[in-house]
């Protein structure tokens, strides 16, 4: 019996692919509304129509599959919108981050060989800059009202034209995104990921979160790291709710007004960002009845913040999660249910993730000892684009090795011990800095702290501590040395102690520590 051939809507509504999702959950809710940004408010059906009309005009400007596009903007309905409806062509979305200076966004859009760029009008001065190094870009759009003579209007081409659905013959397997390292370091690598693997990476935070289609979630992640494309398709795939904040650089009276104006039931807050909220003087006026959902990633998440946030707010459920770029992104999550049993771990693995902790011969480690975290599954990246070598390097039997020192307990639950690049060599003593830190953050006077190593002569390198006190709190070097006196071993203690009022951080949150080493780690006699 002759097989029957399916047509084009069938074959893309039996795949896994990003632009398949948001047209289904416009055709399911067609009136709900997707998207709160400002004064738009966007229902699903009108978000996938500017989507649509965006996907076609790429398509005739004779954009199409394997294409790779730059989106730059802060974050805004836009960005995604060029994420859907280059997926919805089969190009590939490259996400700028909008703090870069023009020769690191020449650098990525050389790299990532683009054709295109789409970006605010907010970044004219910078794209300005980069046209003159990217030669392989042919196509310019730019969003806002005065729009450069050598670039199209992304309003009037969103405002009309043709809406209907592209039917591109796209595959799971194609390729959906490169979205760069922070190239903490050396030069950033395009981690290239699939739509299977972002979807199966949003089904991971799905399944973890409990994500539900009442869900209205404070969009604060930047929308050009991983952790905010994932969750850029999380929502949508739910029929839930975003709400994405005007702010810039955060603003805790600003996100505490929309999570009691717009009823938000979850948030994304980084540990920083939840000091800032709690420094709020009136912090009890605000009617936070719907928020239920603290998630946070980047770095440590104290203990202390943790049971404040419950004191404050009992009923909040906490999750913590663990992950990187080149794993779309997550490996392993703390559930609410195990917060106070396992404060400092940050969980076990997703569903979809295999997790090993491996030495430097890539031998399997015993439970309770130190090793790199090493992932299979399908969220790990297809590649590192146009790096064989470093692809090669990092995907050692299989696995991909993150670099991150973990070790696991009995039950199955991870604790990160430090970056493998981060670790300290003082006279011959492994130091791993979280250790340091989280000692440090016992202190009620410590607000947020970072260790690096210093060279010296004498032991090869020394632990030196950055720590940013609470407001209106006093502390000095003696008497913060006395307090560790009682916590650590003392070739894990501090040697030199420097205080800030604020430590650098990416745009995820997490600290810069290549930038600390840079500036407060030279040589220190003694």
């Amino acid at each position: 019996m002759a097989q029957r051939e399916m047509s084009i809507e069938e074959r893309l509504a039996r795949r896994l692919i990003i632009g398949e999702q948001l047209a289904r959950s416009s055709r399911k809710t067609p009136d709900k509304e997707v998207l709160v940004y400002g004064e738009m408010r966007l229902t699903y059906g009108e978000l996938n129509r500017r989507v649509n009309r965006l996907a076609n005009h790429l398509t005739t400007s004779g954009l199409g599959k394997g294409d790779k596009v730059g989106a730059l903007f802060f974050n805004c309905n836009q960005i995604l919108e060029v994420y859907y409806a280059c997926a919805k062509i089969g190009a590939i979305a490259v996400p700028l981050n909008f703090r870069l200076a023009p020769p690191e966004m020449i650098y990525i859009l050389n790299d990532s060989d683009s054709r295109a760029l789409v970006f605010g009008e907010a970044f004219r001065e910078a794209v300005e800059k980069v046209r003159g190094g990217v030669p392989g870009i042919k196509h310019y759009i730019c969003c806002g009202e005065e729009i450069p003579d050598y670039a199209l209007s992304y309003n009037e081409l969103v405002k009309s034209g043709d809406d209907g659905e592209p039917l591109v013959d796209v595959e799971e397997d194609d390729e959906a995104f490169i979205v760069y390292t922070s190239g903490t370091t050396g030069k950033p690598k395009g981690a290239v990921s699939t739509h299977k693997q972002q979807l199966i990476g949003a089904i991971n935070s799905i399944i973890a979160m409990q994500v539900t289609r009442y869900d209205r979630f404070l969009f604060i992640p930047p929308l050009f790291h991983q952790g905010g494309v994932t969750l850029g398709i999380v929502y949508p795939l739910m029929n839930a709710t975003m709400v994405i904040p005007h702010f810039l650089a955060f603003d805790p009276k600003a996100a505490m007004e929309l999570i009691e104006g717009e009823k938000i039931s979850g948030a994304f807050l980084v540990a920083a960002m939840g000091n800032a909220i709690f420094m709020l003087p009136d912090l009890d006026k605000y009617d936070t009845s719907a928020w239920k959902t603290w998630l946070s990633t980047g770095g440590v998440f104290p203990v202390g913040l943790k049971k404040r946030i419950l004191e404050q707010w009992p009923e909040m459920r906490i999750y913590d999660f663990f992950g990187m770029t080149e794993m779309c992104p997550l490996m392993t999550f703390l559930p609410p249910d195990d917060l106070l049993d396992k404060p400092e771990s940050v969980g076990r693995e997703f569903p979809f993730v295999e997790m090993m902790l491996v030495d430097n011969d890539d031998n399997e480690v015993s439970i309770g000892q130190v090793g790199e975290g090493a992932y299979r599954g399908p969220t790990v990246m297809k590649e590192y684009y146009g790096k064989p070598k470093a692809t090669e390097e990092s995907m050692k039997s299989g696995w991909f090795h993150g670099g991150d020192l973990l070790r696991k307990d009995e039950e199955g639950f991870y604790y990160i011990v430090d970056r493998k690049k981060d670790m300290i060599v003082s006279g011959a003593e492994n130091v791993y800095p979280v250790e340091v830190e989280n000692a440090i953050l016992a202190n009620d006077k410590v607000m947020e702290c970072a260790v690096i190593g210093v060279a010296d002569e004498k032991w090869g390198e020394i632990v030196k501590a950055i720590v940013v006190l609470k407001p209106e709190e006093t502390m000095d070097e003696d008497e913060l040395k006395d307090f560790l006196s009682e916590r650590l071993a003392g070739y894990k203690r501090p040697r030199v102690i420097e205080f800030l009022e604020a430590l650098p951080r990416n745009a995820m949150g997490k600290v810069l520590k290549t930038e600390l080493r840079a500036k407060h780690g030279k040589l220190i006699q003694y």
